[in-house]
């Protein structure tokens, strides 16, 4: 069990205490099709390219570098050890969480390989999720639960629109799949919002909704309305955002879309990451300890 820290979430907590140890390793000779399958079968955003001296190091293919072959009309018997990124980006073991959420901030990135002591050896995985299930057991033996601030108040908790992304990118059901990737790729998001021709959500078309159809050998000239998942699961932005993740962990999904209190339409998205880099789980006692120290430093 990790060390509950003093003044933050994980600022004392080491990598090695919380990383995953078991994670997705595939040959850079392994096609395309090979990978989307075992992507789906582990129910993993990404998987560590192993190295190989005639491919040089390691690296990593995410859905996203699929959806882009996709896009790009790459063959499926293509090699990931040809669209594989590098260089890695890593931590050490012995690193906090706190370095490991900062490298994905300044990267743009969900996940970060973990080096063991041997400085080439992959020996695990700290991701958005495994952070926010993190939350949980942090949150629950926080010593700031039940306490009071300065003046007097119980620290308050953190609801949706305090950690949600304010904007959301959206498609037609009636526009292609090609238009759909042309979206996810220049608003950097892992799904998009299907609205209908009335401009009322419809559906959701995902990362993994692509990656299957690039699989199964359907056209980029598809509508979206083809392939999209149906009735995306939605959230009040004023529901506490403990909630919003149980919910968001029982149904297996990175992201829900956040529905405006007083008009019901979508007002913003939740995603596991939003949550991690929010550093707390259920109120905002870990901000405020944050604050009070700043002010005595």
């Amino acid at each position: 069990m990790p060390r509950i820290p003093n003044h933050t979430a994980f600022k004392n907590i080491a990598i090695n205490e919380a990383m995953r140890r078991r994670f997705l390793r595939l040959d850079p000779m392994l096609d395309l099709q090979g990978c989307i399958a075992a992507l789906i079968k582990h129910k993993s955003n990404a998987a560590l390219v192993v190295e190989r001296a005639d491919f040089g190091g390691p690296g990593v293919v995410s859905k996203s570098d699929l959806i882009a072959a996709f896009y790009s009309g790459l063959p499926l018997e293509t090699h990931l050890g040809s669209i594989r990124n590098e260089p890695l980006h890593t931590c050490s073991d012995s690193d906090s969480l706190d370095t490991a959420l900062d490298l994905m901030r300044r990267q743009d990135i969900r996940r970060v390989y973990v080096r063991g002591h041997q400085q080439q050896e992959i020996i695990g995985l700290i991701s958005a999720s495994d952070i926010v299930g993190l939350l949980y057991t942090i949150c629950c033996r926080c010593r700031h639960k039940g306490t009071r601030t300065r003046n007097g108040s119980e620290p308050a908790p953190l609801s949706v629109a305090d950690v949600m992304t304010g904007r959301v990118a959206s498609c037609s059901t009636e526009d292609s799949l090609e238009s759909a990737i042309e979206i996810l790729i220049s608003d950097h998001v892992g799904a998009l919002l299907v609205r209908d021709a009335s401009h009322r959500p419809e559906g959701v078309i995902s990362k993994t909704d692509l990656i299957l159809a690039y699989r199964h050998g359907i056209s980029l000239a598809t509508q979206v309305a083809d392939i999209m998942t149906r009735s995306p699961i939605t959230v009040s932005q004023t529901d506490r955002l403990s909630l919003a993740l149980r919910a968001m962990i029982f149904a297996d999904v990175q992201r829900v879309f956040v529905r405006d209190s007083v008009q019901s339409d979508i007002a913003g998205v939740l995603s596991l990451t939003d949550a991690a880099r929010s550093r707390s789980g259920s109120c905002k006692a870990c901000r405020m300890a944050r604050q009070e120290m700043q002010s005595f430093g």
